[in-house]
């Protein structure tokens, strides 16, 4: 049976994917399975305000992505395509071939603050050098202009998250033999989506969001103890000039 995902619209194509076939009229994901299947790996960047749904977009492309493949996304395994630590990341990445892969809080991991942490320069290359391992990237971020610039360039398509379920989504295209980086990549509009909220399984969004927020505590502790060891010297020296 064909996974049919199917919007307003009369544009429709049917695309063939090992034993498997989407009947869809959706522009981005036509454009999105025919990169994988030339062997890239195409990268989206989903942007948006707080509490709009970017993750739940993510993990509905994923989904798809998956069945496409004929694997099953298992609730259980969503910490294996889901990352906020960019030193793990780049360690599961050496690993994955034909797979969704989340990079939540992206504009955490590759803060334009820090565009000169190892991790960010490895994250890089990983990026540039596997693309003929035809994996899907997802990464989530509330701004596009968080992200380092150095990286922006590899985003394929944009996803501008403006409702629950409502998102535009733009394609990206690059110009190689331009030396300034902010006229690099332009934008061109391609569609309005709305994705119901079962579109993705309820216990594999339900697994999503319990680690989800598992990690961003995790993050939140680490910030905390992180500034804390900064400023604790600074507070001791303030206290020796004192007394």
């Amino acid at each position: 049976m064909p996974i049919k995902i199917m919007q307003k619209t009369e544009y429709r194509e049917v695309i063939k994917f090992g034993n498997k076939t989407i009947d869809t009229n959706l522009i981005f994901l036509i454009k999105i399975f025919k990169r994988i299947k030339k062997g890239y790996s195409p990268l989206l960047l989903i942007v948006g305000k707080q509490r709009v749904g970017k993750s739940f977009i993510a993990v509905y492309i994923s989904y798809i992505f998956m069945e496409m493949l004929s694997k099953e996304f298992n609730p259980k395994d969503i910490s294996k395509f889901t990352f906020y630590d960019p030193i793990e990341s780049i360690r599961r990445l050496n690993e994955k071939e034909k797979e969704p892969v989340i990079i939540d809080e992206a504009g955490s991991i590759l803060t334009k603050r820090e565009w000169y942490k190892k991790s960010h320069i490895a994250l890089d290359k990983i990026i540039q050098t596997q693309g003929y391992k035809s994996n899907l990237y997802l990464f989530v971020s509330p701004f596009a202009i968080d992200i380092d610039k150095t990286f922006q360039k590899h985003f394929d398509f944009l996803i501008r998250v403006d409702d629950r379920g409502n998102f535009k989504v733009y394609q990206l295209f690059k110009k190689y033999d331009e030396l300034r980086p902010e006229r690099v990549i332009r934008r061109m509009f391609l569609e309005d989506v709305y994705v119901h909220k079962n579109a993705v399984p309820k216990k594999l969004w339900a697994a999503y969001s319990k680690y989800s927020i598992q990690q961003k505590e995790n993050m939140r502790i680490d910030t905390i103890e992180k500034n804390t060891e900064i400023e604790n010297p600074i507070e001791r020296l303030k206290q020796r000039l004192v007394f």
